[in-house]
């Protein structure tokens, strides 16, 4: 498979502002060197509890947020080195679509000049071209023609986060950042728009990193998972190895307390205790160390790196660095 996307010790620190002069005396490491591979027609998972930093991490990589530090290469070339006019060609092929679909549709607009605006603005088409275009890309995220000229309160949530669908494909991106796009909806339409995903997936042959605290549905959609926690990369491996075999006691407590559907069967609860960390402020060692019900000596001195192991995972444990 090729690689279209490649990231590498990708930091983004914010300064914690104090006192008159409103002087940096602290960080928060909200992304602390995490390194990710995507291959071309995949869709990589990034999940984690929420603050760990997963959101952050996938505006850095299309430099809605400017990184502290690291590489992100797109096609080989890194877009971090880019100027902002050389950036605007490679965001035509790096799309978002959003977590809110409300927050992100401006108010004032109606759907098909929203959808309209990105086709205007980076492809020389004349008015006509670019309404059919909408037209044809709001049928195909299953909304109608005549919803062209209505405004985004006058739509669902579910058919609001497809109009996002349908301004994230307008320019036809080679890769999608899904930024929990179904965790603002209501159960019964989130299959509806996973679905949708996974159509447009082939139909446009899109490349997904998608990002979600919703272990469920990370099985349903995606090639590979990795686990994220305290801004660091805690286990990557494809999903039927993570799943039938998670490997660091992080993801084995996340996998732990996803819902079983059958009612006859229990899986067994793994509690984590202790404090939850802050970024500001992250442990010595191990990050996971003060909540692992696996810790043991070394691991409050020692931070293990994201270790290989067989079958094209890494796991960022000390349980697994003499084996």
């Amino acid at each position: 498979m090729t690689v279209i996307l490649e990231v590498k010790g990708l930091k983004k620190y914010f300064p914690i502002l104090r006192g008159f002069f409103r002087r940096g005396t602290q960080k928060v490491r909200a992304v602390d060197g995490v390194d990710l591979t995507l291959e071309e027609g995949r869709t990589l998972g990034l999940v984690g509890e929420s603050g760990c930093g997963k959101s952050t991490a996938g505006k850095c990589i299309l430099r809605l947020i400017e990184p502290t530090g690291g590489e992100v290469f797109f096609r080989h070339e890194d877009i971090l080195r880019k100027s902002h006019s050389q950036m605007r060609k490679i965001r035509s092929e790096m799309q978002i679509i959003f977590q809110d679909p409300f927050a992100s549709l401006n108010p004032r607009m109606t759907v098909g000049q929203t959808v309209e605006e990105s086709i205007r603005i980076n492809m020389d088409l004349k008015r006509k071209e670019r309404i059919d275009q909408v037209v044809h890309l709001l049928q195909d995220v299953g909304l109608s023609a005549e919803d062209y000229n209505k405004y985004p309160h006058e739509f669902s949530g579910g058919q609001r986060q497809r109009v996002g669908i349908a301004r994230a494909l307008a320019v036809h991106p080679k890769i999608i950042v899904a930024d929990e796009p179904v965790s603002a909806l209501d159960v019964s339409i989130r299959a509806q728009v996973l679905n949708l995903l996974q159509d447009l997936k082939e139909r446009y042959q899109l490349t997904y990193l998608f990002i979600s605290h919703d272990l469920s549905v990370v099985e349903y959609i995606c090639d590979r998972v990795a686990v994220m926690y305290l801004g660091k990369i805690m286990e990557v491996a494809d999903r039927n190895d993570l799943y039938r075999e998670p490997l660091h006691p992080y993801t084995r407590a996340l996998l732990s307390a996803v819902p079983v559907p059958d009612p006859t069967k229990k899986r067994e609860r793994i509690p984590l205790t202790g404090e939850i960390p802050t970024a500001s402020a992250p442990p010595s060692g191990c990050l996971f160390h003060t909540r692992c019900p696996e810790r043991f000596e070394p691991c409050d001195k020692l931070e293990p790196p994201l270790i290989p192991r067989e079958g094209n995972r890494g796991v960022r444990c000390l349980l697994y660095a003499e084996d």
